[in-house]
């Protein structure tokens, strides 16, 4: 009982990056149902919604756990623009834009394994992050991930609109 409650509480974002929110979210329910309880039923609603957008679902991916060349994808949502160029793109041969909206888990996984290479957070503005533009002028962090087979990827993350900040757990390994 006690490993699955921690479990619950390590794997959900609301207790680890959105404390903030939750924690304001609770005193506006607390003080509105005192004052004005239909302004609290929002609140709740607010509330329930967090738990939803903050969600960190499970991903296994067997073909990836036995064979290295296998590319999976590092984030929900749609597919919004891909681009292949042997020349290079931003020093790379293929670029795959996913879009996140508001109701996608907006947790990003390493689309390989292998060796962080290098991190760079790039502040930036909070356009909507669907414009083609985003990707150079919003706040972002890319991370060079450098696989087993020699390969190198770069994900980027890019803050829009509604996910105005971009938490990133991976260190860059030294060698």
């Amino acid at each position: 009982m006690f490993k699955a409650v921690t479990h619950f509480f390590s794997a959900n974002l609301i207790w680890t990056e959105g404390r903030i929110i939750l924690i304001s979210t609770l005193v506006f329910i607390l003080l509105f149902w005192l004052l004005y309880k239909p302004v609290a039923v929002l609140g709740i609603i607010f509330l329930l919604w967090s738990f939803y957008f903050f969600r960190n679902p499970q991903r296994i991916c067997a073909e990836a756990l036995s064979d290295d060349n296998v590319l999976i994808c590092p984030a929900d949502g749609r597919i919004v623009d891909i681009q292949y160029d042997p020349e290079k793109i931003d020093g790379y041969s293929c670029k795959v834009s996913i879009f996140l909206s508001a109701l996608d888990v907006h947790v990003n996984w390493a689309p390989i394994s292998g060796r962080i290479v290098d991190i760079q957070y790039k502040p930036g503005a909070f356009m909507f992050a669907f414009l083609p533009k985003s990707s150079l002028l919003n706040e972002r962090n890319d991370v060079v991930i450098e696989g087993k087979e020699g390969r190198t990827i770069l994900v980027r993350q890019i803050a829009g609109l509604i996910a105005r900040r971009i938490c990133c757990w991976l260190k860059k390994e030294t060698i």
